[in-house]
């Protein structure tokens, strides 16, 4: 029998973009689209959230007082931009499938910390391209709810309802956004 502890939460949105321009949106972009007021630790008084896309790199949040909060760390990226060191090469770029892993514990100690994983993926056809453009299968991952004990379900219930509004979130910003700056190609 599987257990709350062991089930992995999955939450997936369609978008009309390519996978390297969602790619580039959810990870570049992060801070203008994440729902900071709503979905952060310092609530009302934080300022500003982003992502440092490299191995290694902060997922963070910083306050008006100048208060730095880490969510996260990027644990896996193979995408645009993935690396401070190494440019993408143009076959990655044009990837159906592109991927972001990273470690996840916004006001929890790191060691509490649960894995994301976020891959964008083509449902490009000839058929659909023709009628509807690029569309791109967002689907995100969220285990390691051991982390919250007894409290796991609950938590991994109301991280669904949460992750749900984000990537919605995500998904206006993107689509709203100019074609030329979400791909990184043009």
């Amino acid at each position: 029998m599987t257990t709350p502890h062991q089930r992995m939460l999955r939450v997936s949105i369609r978008v009309a973009r390519t996978p390297a321009q969602a790619f580039d949106h959810f990870t570049r972009s992060f801070g203008s689209w994440w729902p900071i007021a709503t979905h952060s630790v310092a609530g009302s008084d934080a300022a500003e959230c982003g992502m440092e896309l490299y191995v290694g790199g902060r997922i963070w949040e910083r306050t008006a007082a100048d208060a730095q909060h880490v969510w996260g760390h990027v644990l896996d990226a193979q995408g645009p931009g993935a690396s401070a060191t190494d440019p993408p090469s143009s076959d990655l770029s044009s990837s159906p499938s592109l991927a972001l892993s990273f470690s996840w514990h916004p006001g929890r100690p790191p060691d509490t910390a649960q894995t994301v994983d976020v891959g964008f993926h083509s449902e490009d056809s000839a058929a659909t391209e023709a009628i509807t453009g690029h569309v791109t299968e967002l689907v995100l991952e969220h285990g390691d709810w051991h982390v919250f004990g007894p409290a796991a379900e609950h938590a991994r219930e109301q991280y669904r309802a949460g992750w749900k509004l984000v990537l919605e979130r995500f998904r206006h910003s993107l689509e709203a956004a100019p074609t030329a700056r979400s791909n990184p190609s043009a």
